[in-house]
């Protein structure tokens, strides 16, 4: 109503003179009582490899970064107040310079970004180091995302249990909680992870507090040390992602695949009950939470097996519908141009074209993380950017989708298997229009569908009702 009222406001006297989507109140206001957007663990299949490359890269690449930024904050450090021809000269000489070292050779092949400037290579190579400390700590401690920026240096700490054992500790602040002190037990991989954030930022000396910093700006060392951030929840979310889909990784996260920090918590409480249903209790004291119950419902969930089960099924019913439409002779709509095209280039590649080779295509374009929502009169490709029916990240708008809709969209492929349905409706439209009488806006609305109905059995060679491949029509 708000809204209706902003809208009218140069033709009625008493339309509001502000737009109320944009007022702090509304904004505040509009979400209260939206159900929780509820984030499913990682796949084993994503969040293995992942775990894995984060820690090769902390271990092998990052000390390899530290003497680097040392040097290059040396430079910049000692030219803080010089002309900027002057500090231009001697960064170009630097990084001249740094570029013949053995290290730098390394990190340009482990960032495989040869060919590119070199403060490029460096400042990509501090973000996939960041992202993969960010990675350790969420995925093998469950810490959120606003606890792990909130870490201080020298965070860790040792502590001896009764029985004589001693472990490492993360000691930060809990969320929720009004700033309640809490200890994390941390593996050996992250307790070397957390080490190596510190001698990231070591040459700040003491002028810094925080853990974890951002450098700011465009993501290059600044010059003074007042220029560096603790780093916020949103840059930690930025570094998670950036890693995963990084293309030094051998299986990067697909591009369709959704990644929150948040994921990590709940992968890391799935892996722990799922080794050991008796640790739900452990695993609640490690989360800091009052009740197991709170950590049961929202993390573990009440029936592991069967989300697997479901995960499965859902993965062979994608399997078997893009099998259906990459094995079709004929595709047609808009997306169907572009299947056919992918399809011919990988036959290039492949001198088999039997149903081993399909299936092999089958499963690279699910472990690129195709999109595919089927239904009675074709297939959407889903791409949220070309959606027609202004879908979002999960997928296509069910109220709004509509085969109107979906014949014009960029997204839509129809095969062979749903030539039926189109020709009902074909002839529905047909036996219609004879009708006397019609008025014009009914008779022009039932001739657009009856022409989007022809185009696409026109594209899946359909003959009949006069059909032809021109798209005319004869007695």
């Amino acid at each position: 109503m708000f809204n209706d009222m902003w809208l009218v406001r140069d033709r009625c006297r008493t339309g509001l003179r502000f737009n109320p989507m944009m007022h702090e109140s509304f904004i505040k206001w509009r979400n209260a009582g939206a159900p929780l957007s509820r984030w499913a663990p990682l796949q084993e299949k994503f969040s293995v490899p992942l775990i894995e490359d984060a820690i090769n890269w902390a271990d092998q690449i990052g000390p390899m970064l530290i003497p680097i930024l040392e040097q290059i904050w040396k430079v910049h450090h000692e030219t803080a107040f010089k002309s900027r021809t002057a500090l231009r000269r001697d960064t170009d000489r630097f990084l001249a310079a740094l570029a013949e070292t053995p290290e730098f050779r390394e990190l340009l092949s482990a960032t495989r970004l040869q060919g590119r400037p070199t403060y490029e290579v460096v400042r990509e190579a501090l973000r996939l180091t960041l992202g993969s400390i960010v990675v350790q700590v969420l995925f093998l401690c469950g810490l959120r995302v606003s606890e792990l920026v909130t870490l201080r240096r020298g965070c860790l700490t040792e502590h001896t249990h009764s029985g004589g054992y001693k472990y490492i500790y993360i000691e930060g602040t809990v969320a929720k909680s009004n700033g309640r002190g809490h200890k994390w037990i941390a593996p050996s991989p992250v307790c070397r992870s957390l080490q190596l954030a510190e001698k990231i930022f070591a040459f700040l000396g003491e002028q810094r507090n925080a853990l974890l910093l951002s450098p700011g700006g465009n993501g290059s060392l600044p010059r003074r040390a007042q220029s560096f951030r603790r780093m916020s929840e949103a840059h930690a979310a930025i570094l998670l992602r950036n890693f995963a889909r990084s293309s030094w990784r051998e299986h990067p996260l697909p591009t369709g695949a959704r990644l929150h920090p948040h994921q990590g918590r709940k992968t890391f409480a799935r892996f722990a009950v799922t080794r050991d249903k008796r640790a739900l209790e452990a695993l609640a004291q490690h989360y800091g939470h009052v009740h197991s119950g709170i950590t049961d419902k929202f993390y573990v969930g009440v029936d592991i097996e069967l989300d697997e089960l479901l995960d499965r099924a859902n993965q062979e019913d994608l399997a078997l519908h893009l099998m259906d439409l990459i094995a079709a002779d004929i595709v047609g709509g808009k997306a169907g141009a572009s299947l056919m095209s992918l399809k011919s280039k990988y036959y290039e590649n492949h001198s088999f074209r039997g149903k081993r080779s399909l299936a092999s295509l089958v499963e690279k374009m699910i472990g690129e993380g195709i999109k595919l929502a089927p239904c009675h009169w074709g297939y959407c490709v889903y791409v949220e950017q070309l959606s027609a029916c202004h879908g979002d990240e999960s997928g296509p708008n069910e109220i709004e989708r509509s085969p109107d809709v979906c014949a014009r969209c960029s997204n839509f492929a129809v095969t062979e298997a749903h030539r039926p349905w189109w020709e009902a409706r074909f002839r529905a439209d047909e036996v219609f229009l004879q009708k006397k009488s019609l008025p014009d806006q009914t008779r022009h609305f039932v001739e657009q569908r009856l022409a989007r109905s022809t185009m696409l059995l026109r594209q899946i060679n359909a003959n009949s009702f006069g059909v032809v491949d021109d798209g005319e029509q004869h007695e």
